[in-house]
Parts: C-alpha cells; sequence; structure tokens
C-alpha cells in the first residue's frame, strides 16, 4: 500500500509538471527547453532510477487475479501513468532498467503457462536487452553526453589501475577525477560499479556483486517453485525492481543518493524477509 500510493502521487507530480508547469510536491519546474521531467527529485536520471525499481512492483501487483476489477483497473492505470512517467524523463539507462524489469515481471509472471518454452524466452531477452543497451547509448541527440561520459569513465579507470585492491577513499572520486581526465572537473563516475571499485577497491566490488546476486538467484530459485499466489506476485515485483535499479546503476551513481540507495536496500529486504517466509514450514 505504500508502494503504491507514494508511486501514484509521484506519477500525479509527474503529470502536473509535465502539463501545468508545476511539481506540487516540491515545485520544481521542467528541465531546459526539452521540457524533462523529474518529478520531486533534483534530476530525471534520479526519477528515472525510481521509476525502473517501483513500476515493475506496481505492475506484478496489478497483474493479480484480484476479485474487485475496479481496484485491478486502478493499480493497472497507475503503473501506466509511472511508464509514461519514465518516457518523459528520457533518460536511457533508465529506460534500459525499465525494459529488463518488465521483462522479468511478464517471464516469471507467466512462467507456470511458458514453463516449456520459458527458457527460450529468457534466453532470448538475455540477447535482446544488451542490443537495445547499444542503440540507446548512440541515440544521436546524445553524443555530447557519451564523449562526456566516456572521459569521465577514462578518470575511474585511472583510478583503479593506481589503487586496484584497496581504492583511493570512500568519497574521494570527485576530488581526485580531474586529475586522470585531463582537468575536466570534478564528477560522478556515472557508473555505480566504477565509483565504487574506485573509491574502495575491488574487495567492496566483489563483495557488494555476490550479495545482490546471491539475493536474485535466491529469488528466481524461490520463484520457480512457489504456486500461484500473491506472495508469488509480490515476489516478481521485488526482483524485477532489484534487476532494474541494478541495470540503471551501470548509467548513474544512485547508490550514492541517500533516497535512491533506501529505496534499493528497502526493496531488497522485502525480497530476503519474503524469501525467507516461503522457505519456512509452516507452524
Amino acid at each position: 500500500c505504500v508502494f503504491l500510493f507514494s508511486a501514484a502521487v509521484v506519477g500525479l507530480t509527474v503529470l502536473t509538471q509535465k502539463f501545468c508547469g508545476f511539481e506540487f510536491l516540491r515545485g520544481r519546474a521542467l528541465l531546459d527547453a526539452a521540457l524533462v521531467s523529474t518529478g520531486p527529485f533534483e534530476n530525471q536520471n534520479s526519477l528515472a532510477a525510481y521509476l525502473a525499481c517501483v513500476i515493475p512492483i506496481i505492475l506484478a501487483f496489478s497483474l493479480y487475479e484480484w476479485r474487485k476489477i475496479v481496484f485491478k483497473i486502478s493499480v493497472f492505470l497507475v503503473a501506466g501513468l509511472l511508464i509514461l512517467s519514465s518516457f518523459w524523463t528520457f533518460s536511457r539507462g533508465g529506460w534500459l532498467g525499465l525494459v529488463v524489469g518488465l521483462i522479468f515481471v511478464i517471464l516469471f509472471v507467466n512462467y507456470h503457462r511458458i514453463k516449456k518454452i520459458f527458457w527460450r524466452f529468457f534466453l532470448s531477452s538475455c540477447i535482446l536487452v544488451p542490443l537495445m543497451a547499444i542503440a540507446l547509448l548512440f541515440c544521436r541527440n546524445k553524443i555530447g553526453s557519451n564523449n562526456e561520459r566516456l572521459t569521465i569513465i577514462h578518470s575511474a579507470w585511472g583510478m583503479i589501475k593506481e589503487h586496484p585492491l584497496l581504492g583511493k577513499g570512500i568519497g574521494t572520486f570527485m576530488d581526485y577525477s580531474s586529475l586522470y581526465a585531463n582537468h575536466v572537473g570534478g564528477f560522478y563516475a556515472h557508473n555505480c560499479y566504477l565509483q565504487i571499485w574506485a573509491e574502495s577497491g575491488i574487495f567492496s566490488l566483489i563483495a557488494f556483486i555476490l550479495l545482490a546476486g546471491y539475493v536474485l538467484y535466491r529469488s528466481i530459485k524461490t520463484i520457480l517453485i512457489m504456486s500461484v499466489s500473491l506472495d508469488r506476485y509480490i515476489l516478481v515485483g521485488l526482483t524485477a525492481g532489484l534487476m532494474g535499479f541494478l541495470v540503471h546503476a551501470f548509467f548513474d551513481v544512485h547508490f550514492y543518493s541517500f533516497q535512491l540507495s533506501f529505496l534499493f536496500w528497502t526493496v531488497l529486504g522485502l525480497a530476503v524477509a519474503l524469501i525467507s517466509t516461503m522457505r519456512t514450514p509452516a507452524a
């Protein structure tokens, strides 16, 4: 209920921002002449990260066989509004993360119906998503942005090569990035994984990847053996939301944002709690 209500409010703020020129929670205006929506967040990429995580949860919730058709339609409309809001962010990383989450929801919600050909669809999506990433990366109207990000990634690699094991120091990327990138100024790495490695070393990055990977593995394994139920739909949504967020993390540093990192760890904690409940024998 909390996710549904808060997501609906965020969707409405984007709607008023887009068509009325104001966002009623924090009074944020549209960005530039491109009319890019940010909702209650500081920038469009933060909104896109939030939506890439939350939309799969809401969508999976709406696909459950609710008895009250009005409630089902209402939840589905909220999901549709949020998908439209994601489009208005014009965030390629957000779009890719959302697509990954939606593919996961569609495949795993229908797993019991398409069990015989499930892995064909799953492997096909694993091929399709990287191709979509390449296409989004080279959109014509973003070439300048791409060059800047490549320069920043080059500076991250410079820091990593110098201190691969323990990193340069937590919170120091912006201080040192200009030294490795022709003095372009201090920037975030626009890639969570590179920044974690550059600041705190390879062991921290491996620990995080193993934690996230293990939770995703346990979630998928539990989903495949669960019978059709509301808990299964919720777990599908939570897992898809985590995947969407992790994919978008390749394009920005949302783990360094308190709002968004709190969202990620909350969703991960809910997934772990639900997995534990499903694997615990009834008393």
